[in-house]
Formats: structure tokens, sequence, C-alpha cells
């Protein structure tokens, strides 16, 4: 539902079956996206409102020239605070009309309306949240139930053209180029972190990036064990891949052009993390430092996939969007 609503443009109205597709047409996009087996979930709004009448986000441009506002209020929060003479209004499937003054009760149709609003709007909750829980926890493969959370733990590789990557430790910036307090001679004698000392995954950073935003990416490798322990976040033992989800061909890889041996090693300190962060230039890449494709990635929905040797793969996904 948050995708929809921020894709829809603040200008233009959305009816409330206009929505309910919208909400369909992501699930069944993100569906397809993490490759799950089965058919999509299927969202259902019951109500005996005409679904072309009521208006999930009203029009802005309804709103002008009103002066009283009604006692449920929905404010467009582009015009909030500036423009003091545009007042709020109310969907017209409860039963007011624009302008109306208020009663000093109720009317009967306006009750039912609200009623009918916020059950709609508890039933598009759960059905979400059925949803997500589905696709992150449903299977033995994907990403955590956190992926495409801010400030979760997130995973895996990487690195190459058209990214550029940073790294950064729960307790110090630590990595084996010596840019941290670790020298290279430690990081040698630490032992590898396996699949039950240290938990990989990856997240995007937002979850839409506009036309001037820059899709970031973090790699986190997270040490549940009380000693240290080294990992390879580079494309030599990780791949990250980008795979817009109406295609089965990769947009760019981590593995098509890596600096150096592709090899990059990272201390995960016991009960601590690391991050390994990658801006993409949204460029398409090529294998072995080819000719890329020109131009940049279109709008739509991106697939990040990031494999690693034991860990297996971790999944999430963000939206380019064009507003």
């Amino acid at each position: 539902m948050s995708d929809v609503i921020a894709a829809h443009p603040g200008a233009a109205a959305l009816p409330l079956g206009r929505f309910q597709d919208a909400v369909q047409d992501r699930m069944t996009e993100l569906h397809r996206g993490y490759r799950k087996s089965g058919q999509p979930q299927s969202l259902r709004v019951i109500t005996d409102i005409p679904s072309d009448g009521f208006l999930f986000l009203p029009s802005p441009s309804g709103r002008s020239g009103r002066v009283r506002e009604p006692s449920a209020v929905i404010r467009d929060p582009s015009t909030a605070g500036r423009d003091a003479d545009t007042t709020a209004y109310e969907s017209a499937g409860m039963g007011v009309e624009a302008g109306t003054p208020r009663p000093a009760y109720p009317q009967h149709g306006v009750r039912l309306g609200r009623r009918v609003f916020s059950a709609l709007t508890l039933l598009g909750l759960l059905g979400v949240a059925a949803w997500a829980a589905a696709t992150y926890n449903g299977d033995g493969k994907g990403g955590d139930a956190k992926s495409n959370k801010p400030g979760s733990e997130t995973s895996l590789t990487p690195s190459s053209s058209g990214a550029r990557p940073s790294s950064t430790n729960s307790k110090n910036d630590k990595d084996s180029s010596g840019s941290g307090e670790t020298s290279a001679s430690r990081m040698s004698a630490l032992p590898d972190c396996t699949p039950s000392a240290a938990e990989l995954t990856v997240r995007s950073l937002h979850n839409a990036y506009g036309p001037d935003d820059i899709p970031t990416l973090l790699l986190t490798a997270k040490n549940i064990t009380g000693s240290d322990c080294k990992v390879d976040l580079g494309p030599r033992k990780t791949v990250l891949t980008l795979t817009p989800v109406n295609s089965a061909d990769v947009y760019w890889s981590s593995a098509d052009c890596p600096i150096g041996s592709g090899s990059r090693l990272f201390l995960a300190p016991a009960h601590g993390d690391t991050t390994y962060t990658v801006k993409w230039d949204r460029k398409p890449s090529a294998p072995q430092c080819g000719t890329s494709p020109e131009g940049y990635a279109g709008f739509g929905t991106f697939l990040a996939e990031a494999t690693a040797p034991s860990f297996g793969k971790a999944q999430t996904s963000f939206v380019l969007s064009k507003y």
C-alpha cells in the first residue's frame, strides 16, 4: 500500500477501485520478482459504496474554495503549511457533499461511511501484513522480514563498476586494506565466519528512490557468537545482482567488473556486525569489464539478490520511482 501511495502523483485523484487494482498489481509484481511458486495473494475490498465514487485519495484541486472544515479531515501533506486558505476535505464516499456545513449530529449515512472506511483500512493493513509475512518468511531462501526496513541488519556483498562502495563497523571501521584498526596479519589469523556463526543479509536503504536519488544497498554480516571472525563481502566470494522484476536478465552484477582481485575481507566482531554500503549509479554492467549498454535503468521495481557459498541467497527489492 505504501508503495502505491508513494508512487501516485499528488495532483490526481485515486478512486478506491483503482487503488485496489494498483495494490493487487504491486503484490503480483513483487510475487513474480521474488520468483515465488504458486499464485500471488488476492486483495478483496468488500463495501456497499460504489468503488468508482469512493475516492481513496481525493484530488487536491477539489479542495479549493472551501471555507468550512468537516469533522473528519484528510489533509494533503504536499500543501500543509504552504497554503493556509486551502482547507481539508472529506471523501465523497462518506456521504458529505463538499462545502456542506456539518450538522449538529452526524447523519446515519455519514456514521456508516466512517465505519466502512475504518473497516476497509483495517482489512487492507491486515492483508498487506499477511502478504509481507508470506513474502519474506514464506520459504527458507528469502531475506529476513526486516529486509525493506531501514535500520534492520542486512547483508551480503560487493563492488564493481557502476557502484561506489564504503564500509562501516558496529565497533570500528576495520578491513583488510588497512583503513581500519585491523591489520592484514591479524585479519589473516582470524577464522572465516561460518553460517552457524554469522548471518548475511541485504536491504535497500529506502523502499523507493526518486529520479534524483541514489539507490543505496547495505550489506551486513552479523556475528552471533562470542569470537571475532572474518567474512569476504567482495564478488570473489559473494555476488550482488540487480534485476528488473519484469525481466529475467540481470541488469547489474558486482562480479562483472570487480576492483582488484574481487576479494574484500571484513572483520565481524563478536556479537557485532559490519556493513558494506554500495551506491549504484543506475548504469548497467558488462561481464569482464566490457562495454556496457548506454543509458540508465528505467523506472520500476528491482530485485537485489546476494549469493555466497554456504550462506545461500538473500533478497530484497526497491523501486525506481518517476516522482
